[in-house]
């Protein structure tokens, strides 16, 4: 999965010397909680609603008004990703470095952002949950060293795998969840058991 299949493509941007209250206003009258940030002409990150009301309510709101811009939220350096990244690249600067969203580039231009709630969308498309089809869900635990894929095709055999997540465990194992549709095949049937002979006896007269 790539970042390109889970962005928002809707984004606005706003040059770094934007007073907080005025980046606030705009926000604002367009009924969005983040803005991309721009530096030079590049883009230099992304800014969020509560991260100007939490910069506007301390210190001196006089001063503050009067002289802060974006400049003293953005971060010196941006953290983006690039569409073609994979998701899990995004999942990790967002987890790591606390960030409300990542924007997206493509070559030198940004074509969208990616946020938390889109990352959760991921992942539970991953793992199947969204999907409206009734399904059974299985889990397994093998050693590391085992034959994975043999003993998935062993567990799923007469199932429709609708959705596969392997990782590894601390205790290196393989804990795997599958997403099945369909009816487990049933233990084939014991033969009858074999009806005991009895020797005819003779009539004695």
């Amino acid at each position: 999965m790539i970042v390109r299949q889970w962005m928002s493509p809707k984004f606005a941007l706003l040059p770094i010397e934007t007073s907080l209250p005025d980046a606030l206003r705009f926000l604002n009258s367009k009924g969005i909680n983040l803005v991309g940030v721009l530096r030079h002409g590049h883009v230099a990150g992304a800014v969020t609603r509560s991260e100007i009301y939490e910069m506007l309510e301390s210190g001196d709101p006089m001063t503050l008004l009067s002289r802060k811009t974006l400049a003293s939220i953005v971060p010196p350096s941006a953290t983006t990703v690039f569409a073609d990244d994979p998701i899990d690249r995004a999942a990790r600067y967002i987890c790591e470095r606390g960030l409300p969203a990542v924007p997206v580039m493509q070559k030198d231009d940004m074509v969208g952002i990616i946020t938390p709630a889109d990352i959760c969308r991921a992942l539970c498309e991953i793992m199947g949950s969204r999907s409206q089809e009734a399904s059974m869900v299985m889990t397994l635990t093998t050693p590391r060293g085992s034959d994975l894929l043999a003993e998935i095709s062993r567990r799923s055999e007469g199932l429709t795998l609708l959705s596969l997540v392997a990782y590894p465990t601390p205790d290196r194992d393989w804990q795997v969840l599958l997403r099945m549709r369909g009816e487990p095949p049933k233990p084939a049937a014991l033969p009858p058991a074999p009806t005991p002979q009895t020797a005819g006896l003779e009539k004695c007269a």
